[in-house]
């Protein structure tokens, strides 16, 4: 389990970083042993899937939580807390 934290982090941090200069997937292929990149290829997935789960949460926070819609429901019964605190519709 920490092999495939350390991959996947890794991987990660080296894709958003600016400073690095090189190829993120090769480099961890390289520290993690493989012989494939076919192998670090599947750590990738997993960042992109996370990544689009982070994206999915944020829109739907954002849509059921913060619409004006909502704030004017929950105003309408008293219940004001939370990320639509302090919205009025």
């Amino acid at each position: 389990m920490l092999r495939h934290t350390y991959g996947t982090y890794t991987l990660s941090a080296l894709r958003k970083s600016t400073v690095f200069q090189g190829e993120p997937l090769l480099y961890v292929r390289d520290r993690m042993g493989h012989s494939d990149v076919q192998t670090t290829a599947i750590y990738l997935h997993l960042i992109n899937q996370l990544d689009a789960q982070i994206v999915l949460a944020r829109m739907k926070t954002k849509w059921t939580c913060c619409s004006p819609m909502v704030a004017r429901t929950r105003s309408r019964w008293g219940v004001i807390d939370g990320p639509c605190q302090g919205l009025q519709g």
